[in-house]
């Protein structure tokens, strides 16, 4: 569950989800970022505040269909290997 943890995340609410959150998000697909998950579900960002808090809300994992995350893999660093040079 720690792959969840500190990605932005697409979530498609199923329709107990969107009834769930009425109010709270407009729209079937939703981005969020996970702060952390566990058993219950996705705890995403709610609000930062410019103080450094945050507001967390839980979504069930029942609560949504579909998730897509973002993954950025770092780049990949040339080797440092010896190269031959043949000399004319």
């Amino acid at each position: 569950m720690n792959y969840w943890r500190g990605q932005d995340v697409v979530l498609r609410l199923s329709p107990e989800g969107e009834r769930a959150l009425h109010g709270i998000f407009d729209t079937e697909f939703i981005q969020v970022f996970v702060q952390w998950a566990d058993d219950l579900g996705l705890w995403v960002v709610r609000d930062r505040q410019e103080s450094g808090e945050i507001s967390v809300m839980l979504i069930k994992w029942a609560h949504f269909e579909i998730a897509q995350l973002d993954v950025v893999l770092a780049e990949s660093v040339p080797s440092k290997t010896i190269g031959f040079q043949k000399q004319s």
